[in-house]
């Protein structure tokens, strides 16, 4: 079954509108020495431990917005027993060092610009392809294929999330991925009901 993940839901209001069974996708940055939940770079945002106090959901993809944070968000994670999660958007110098560390929950971008060659070949492993579409045209079939081969996690990026309207795409999404052998794990979306 295909995980469905809410698109940046950065407030805890809006943590209590998103049913539990779901992902949450969240921005995270520091604010001095705290941790704080926004999207925006210059928002007062919300702490993260607050933030966390209303979190209650199948699976957390931590948007890091600023290099360096990762050890504060693991010990926070950790300590309130929270073990399905995963990075996105670290840089490339700072996903290595996490995966160097031990610690493979980690997502690697997979798009037009960005290859399943390098996702296959970083090293160590990261757990986690986040799979994107930045013009609507996923890699080719063997390219899915290989993908699915490797064990990796999958994460669709909904059409909606690059600004382009899901509703015409996703059986085709759906068609060609099923088509490569790669079965999702999880689809991040604004628009759960469409993947549901």
């Amino acid at each position: 079954m295909t995980l469905l993940v809410a698109h940046r839901r950065n407030l805890p209001a809006e943590l209590a509108e998103t049913p539990t069974a779901y992902g949450i996708e969240m921005d995270i940055r520091s604010q001095g020495d705290r941790l704080v939940v926004t999207h925006e770079p210059f928002d007062q945002g919300v702490d993260f431990e607050e933030w966390l106090d209303a979190y209650a959901h199948a699976f957390l993809v931590a948007n890091v917005k600023e290099e360096g944070l990762e050890q504060r968000v693991e010990s926070a994670l950790a300590a309130r027993g929270i073990e399905e999660w995963a990075y996105l958007d670290q840089s490339f110098p700072f996903m290595i060092k996490t995966l160097r560390r031990g610690e493979d929950r980690c997502m690697v971008r997979v798009s037009e610009y960005e290859s399943v060659r390098t996702a296959l070949a970083t090293q160590p492993r990261p757990r986690w392809v986040w799979l994107d579409s930045f013009t609507g045209a996923l890699p080719p079939r063997e390219d899915l294929a290989a993908l699915a081969s490797a064990g990796l996690k999958v994460m669709l990026v909904s059409p909606e999330l690059q600004g382009r309207d899901p509703e015409p795409e996703v059986a085709g999404l759906r068609k060609a991925l099923a088509d490569a052998g790669l079965e999702l794990d999880a689809v991040c979306t604004k628009r759960p009901a469409l993947w549901g």
